[in-house]
């Protein structure tokens, strides 16, 4: 997380600019189809209407551009008349509120708040993760430090949360993704206590606590057993199971090449992410959470060039960020300044490391973001002579995978593509061939009950994936202090 105090000298940038150099910046409404080119008179006349790296910006001609905002990317920003938008902005929340008054009303609906112009800590990405750590901080401490979560999207049409199966299992191979579920499921077992919001029905995740059965051909028992041996010692509730007593409990099951499979009895199941992602929305709402709706453009990284020691190992200046440009819906720019940050954009977050300098700096900068998005195919099948409701979260030695939905002898399947096999990113189209090449003819031969299965359905979404580990990256960032938190709460979101 940015950690940096809040003291408006923090930013991070690969154009160091100074007052007295042009700098690239703000950029017109994307309504605006007059062009980028503009003078500055006309930025004096319509500041908020600009953005970073659109239209020209000179710092010459700006009486508000004092020594003080030396080092800053976008420092008009920071000019006497963007603070006179401030004032402007004064007079009409005044006015909207006496409007309020007149209709009788006295608070707002979530969607007039005016945004804001400063917050303790800023989370960019408001899906299930970035959601999730508003509400654990704010639940902690509700009246110590204000919180805004910005997020593009408030349908989560395109978010990872909603494309999800909803899939939680204890069945890893590192310790933290193993405590982490097993701390999320407890989460979920006490979820109407934990994200109920008075005078509202307790929200309702249709939690089904079947486990995972993991199948492995003799080339994966090993990794198997030495799983199951971390799982268990971590306090998890996993059996072993060989091929004859896999075909004892599981009589629908084909094992031919089979020689282990390991279950999740207790504390693993899948859920509804949509109605998890909206109690938990709505329950940091209630604790004094903001949403702002809005596209990240830019960071307003600040170079420290007037104090000493204002180089880093590498001999770059040194750069804070503490400011983040923003687009409202209506097209407009705003900046919002923030003593913390927290990156929880998932699959995205390599945007918003790139803004950050990542990969075109020296040093620890010089490195970019090992996440990427994967795109991942979701079919929908039904099989009336299907296996019933005994049917697990079921993953075959093939990587293709198949859950239950419901009773109606519907199932919800999916196949995580070798290296060659990895989809076009640039869209989330379907390919419904892909179900018929690499998953149906495994799960047929797996299940020979869905011999007689009929596509009925599917969508795809982005998944974040880890280059390096395929884990997730939590912690603070070793240059900014900011916490990247790309793929948190994972096990929660498989």
């Amino acid at each position: 997380m940015f950690n940096n105090n809040n003291d408006n000298k923090n930013n991070e940038s690969d154009k160091s600019v100074s007052n007295k150099t042009d700098s690239k910046s703000l950029d017109v409404r994307s309504d605006d189809k007059s062009g980028v080119e503009s003078t500055a008179k006309e930025v004096e006349t319509d500041e908020y209407k600009w953005g970073p790296n659109e239209g020209v910006y000179d710092p010459s001609t700006d009486e508000g551009n004092t020594s003080e905002l030396i080092g800053f990317k976008y420092p008009q920003y920071f000019t006497r008349r963007y603070k006179q938008m401030g004032f402007k902005r004064a007079v009409n929340i005044i006015k909207d509120d006496l409007s309020l008054l007149k209709e009788g009303r006295i608070h707002r609906a979530p969607y007039e708040q005016p945004f804001p112009h400063q917050v303790d800590i800023a989370i960019f990405g408001g899906g299930i993760i970035g959601s999730s750590i508003a509400y654990f901080l704010k639940q902690r401490a509700p009246q110590s430090f204000t919180c805004a979560v910005i997020e593009r999207d408030p349908t989560y049409t395109r978010a990872s949360t909603t494309q999800s199966i909803g899939g939680i299992r204890q069945q890893f191979s590192l310790k933290e993704n193993i405590m982490m579920s097993m701390y999320g499921i407890d989460f979920l077992r006490d979820v109407k206590k934990h994200l109920s919001v008075l005078d509202n029905e307790p929200p309702d995740v249709s939690f089904h606590p079947h486990g995972y059965l993991v199948l492995a051909t003799n080339s994966g028992a090993q990794q198997l057993v030495e799983n199951h041996k971390l799982q268990t010692d971590l306090g998890a509730y996993v059996e072993l199971y060989t091929p004859d007593r896999l075909k004892e409990k599981f009589p629908w099951l084909n094992t031919d090449g089979i020689a282990i499979g390991s279950y999740g009895v207790q504390n693993e199941g899948w859920f509804d992410p949509w109605a998890l992602l909206l109690a938990m929305k709505t329950k940091a709402q209630t604790l004094g959470v903001e949403y702002l709706q809005a596209d990240i453009l830019d960071f307003n990284i600040k170079s420290e060039v007037n104090v000493e020691l204002s180089t880093d190992q590498s001999g770059d200046a040194i750069q804070r960020v503490n400011h983040v440009i923003v687009r409202q819906p209506d097209g407009y720019v705003k900046q919002l300044e923030f003593a913390m940050g927290i990156v929880c954009c998932g699959a995205n977050s390599a945007f918003i490391a790139d803004k950050l300098e990542y990969g075109k700096k020296r040093g620890i900068r010089s490195h970019l973001l090992p996440v990427e998005p994967r795109k991942r195919y979701v079919y929908v099948f039904n099989a009336p002579d299907g296996p019933g409701i005994d049917f697990p979260l079921l993953i075959d030695p093939s990587s293709a995978y198949c859950r239950r939905e419901g009773l109606g002898g519907n199932f919800i399947c999916g196949r995580n593509p070798s290296d060659s096999e990895e989809p076009d990113v640039s869209n989330l189209d379907v390919d419904y061939s892909y179900f018929d090449s690499h998953i149906y003819p495994q799960l047929a031969h797996r299940v020979p009950s869905f011999g007689s299965a009929k596509l009925k359905g599917a969508w795809s979404g982005y998944y974040e994936y880890n280059t390096l580990d395929q884990n997730p990256i939590i912690g603070r960032d070793l240059y900014y202090g900011i916490c990247f938190r790309p793929v948190c709460w994972r096990p929660a979101t498989d």
